[in-house]
């Protein structure tokens, strides 16, 4: 009979330790799962505030998607005036070379009216026919008409050279405001992309709170449901298993 209860006490000790060690095995899980739920909490934390970022971040990037395309403008009216300088450039030089040529035939038909009156024999200074003073008097007339419809072109020519320089002076200032306008344009570019990558991660980070709400709230359950006395060893390790923990 001794023995008998000496096996019985035996038994009953081996259940206690079990008992001991199972309790433990249990509170340990749960602290896990404490300090698991304490992490995606912290997680929560941080993804609320990069979702919080959203409306801040749209702000921006529609700010600055703005002054881009704005960029993008100036930079095509910085090309036309470029266009519309080299046009400029080409009419400048042609206005010029039609007054020289023009004040060449003007110096030529003055000459020829200095050699009429100089030559005392009547003789055409070309040709050597001889002229008389009549025939003289056309000729230098018919030279002076030329020589003053010369001179009225050239007054022409010099009133759209000036009007020219004008106009190519203000293409000059314009395009030197756009130069200091779009100089920063780089920066922008990359702040553009900071910003984008800021608005992506906080849409995304509002998607991740949801699935982060539901994952709390299912470990917060275990712990809150569970008692050391009432879980098991196999449903400790099953749990441990489930929330991705080494058992």
């Amino acid at each position: 009979r001794n023995d008998e209860l000496n096996l019985k006490l035996q038994k009953i000790r081996k259940v206690e330790e079990e008992k001991v060690l199972i309790e433990r095995k249990i509170e340990e899980g749960r602290a896990d799962l404490v300090i698991e739920v304490r992490n995606k909490q912290d997680r929560h934390k941080d993804l609320e505030i990069k979702a919080e970022q959203k409306g801040r971040s749209k702000t921006e990037l529609l700010e600055l998607e703005k002054k881009i395309k704005d960029i993008k403008l100036l930079e095509e009216e910085s090309e036309n005036i470029q266009e519309k300088g080299n046009k400029l450039n080409v009419r400048l030089s042609s206005i010029k070379n039609q007054m020289e040529r023009l004040e060449k035939d003007a110096g030529n038909n003055e000459e020829k009216i200095r050699l009429l009156r100089e030559n005392p024999e009547g003789e055409c200074p070309l040709c050597e026919a001889k002229l008389n003073a009549d025939r003289k008097k056309k000729i230098e007339a018919n030279l002076n008409r030329e020589i003053k419809l010369i001179f009225t072109e050239i007054e022409k020519l010099k009133e759209e050279q000036g009007e020219s320089y004008i106009q190519k002076e203000k293409l000059i200032d314009r395009w030197k405001e756009i130069k200091q306008s779009i100089k920063d344009k780089d920066t922008w570019q990359q702040q553009l992309s900071k910003v984008q990558l800021e608005y992506k991660e906080s849409e995304q980070a509002a998607k991740m709170i949801i699935g982060l709400q539901e994952e709390i709230k299912k470990i917060e359950k275990i712990i809150v449901g569970s008692s050391p006395c009432g879980m098991t060893l196999s449903m400790v390790i099953n749990l441990r298993a489930g929330t991705g923990m080494n058992s």
